[in-house]
């Protein structure tokens, strides 16, 4: 060995990016009929990008499913869920480092997917939701920079493990994410202006010491909440027969409603949820500016809360019902 020779510099980790396959646009081809199906796979999804990777990264491309997002039940969701802690083991069993996990999934319910991630125990395992407005077969497929710009995203290393959705140019919190156009490239917008307030508003939240836990999370099958729509003359016989206990309907778990304004309902609609015994969230029908329970009246916001109902803030309904999903199933899990 030569004394004079300089100390070689130490190899660089080696870093891993998994991707997992739902299907979804970025998947699909146009069959003869003219109809879009999803048929790629998610390593020829990845070839179709011509992404190129630093020397010390590698990618592994997983298809959990196949499908349209619209068809995507919570089963699903728990299984890939599932792949995401397997694929964190597994890398911490090699010694790799797992630079992150990006979701290729379709847009319908992204933001759901996305926010059952967000109130999962996955760690500080960046997290980061794509897909497409375009099929792959498109002659401008807006796919391949989507994923380009998603793996992009997770290796400038962010600061912030919370998962995210990139989309369309636009790199947001999934926290408050949504979708707000049905083809645009930036399909996507943030409905929460302030992430600390909208916290502090929503008391069903995953408790911020355990989001860098990495453990099970539990599943989300077999939990019934559903949206109510508050509108002129609402009839709330449907809530009533949910929440009647001779019914032949299943119980709910839990409630959200899509209410008027910053967090309003129609009277008839109040004096049904009066007879609920689980959890009732109140979302606001307007995509910006949240719920603030203020208004009297028997079915304003300030009796509502009265009632012992719960703010969901400034989260669509959609996101709010993920996120008490996920309380529930942690209840159900220490019960």
């Amino acid at each position: 060995m030569d004394p004079n020779a300089s100390p070689a510099a130490p190899a660089e980790q080696a870093s891993r990016i998994v991707i997992l396959g739902t299907g979804g646009t970025i998947s699909c081809t146009t069959t003869a009929d003219g109809s879009l199906h999803p048929t790629l796979s998610i390593a020829e999804i990845f070839a179709q990008a011509q992404i190129e990777l630093p020397g010390n990264v590698e990618v592994t491309c997983q298809d959990v499913m196949t499908l349209d997002s619209s068809a995507i039940r919570l089963e699903d969701i728990d299984e890939l869920i599932a792949h995401a802690h397997r694929s964190i083991r597994t890398a911490e069993a090699g010694s790799v480092r797992l630079a992150g996990i990006v979701v290729v999934h379709g847009t319908d319910s992204m933001e759901e997917t996305a926010m059952a991630f967000d109130q999962s125990l996955l760690g500080p395992t960046p997290i980061v939701f794509t897909g497409a407005q375009r099929p792959a077969d498109d002659q401008h497929p807006d796919g391949p920079g989507n994923l380009r710009r998603a793996i992009e995203f997770l290796l400038s290393a962010p600061g912030d493990s919370r998962p995210h959705v990139v989309f369309g140019g636009q790199t947001l919190p999934a926290f408050g994410a949504t979708k707000i156009h049905t083809t645009a490239d930036a399909g996507f917008a943030s409905t929460v202006e302030d992430a600390a307030q909208t916290e502090s508003e929503i008391h069903f939240l995953l408790p911020a010491s355990e989001r860098h836990e990495s453990r099970d999370t539990p599943p989300l099958a077999g939990l019934f909440v559903p949206i109510f729509d508050a509108h002129i003359a609402a009839n709330p016989v449907l809530i009533e027969m949910l929440l009647d206990p001779h019914s032949a309907a299943p119980t709910p778990d839990g409630l959200v409603i899509a209410a008027m304004g910053s967090g309003n309902v129609p009277p008839p609609m109040v004096n049904a949820m009066r007879e609920a015994t689980n959890p009732i969230v109140i979302c606001s029908r307007v995509p910006f500016g949240g719920v603030h329970f203020v208004y009297g009246g028997s079915g304003g916001g300030a009796s509502l809360a009265q009632l012992g109902m719960l703010s969901g803030g400034a989260l669509r309904p959609a996101q709010a019902r993920m996120a008490l999903l996920a309380h529930l199933a942690r209840g159900r899990q220490d019960n």
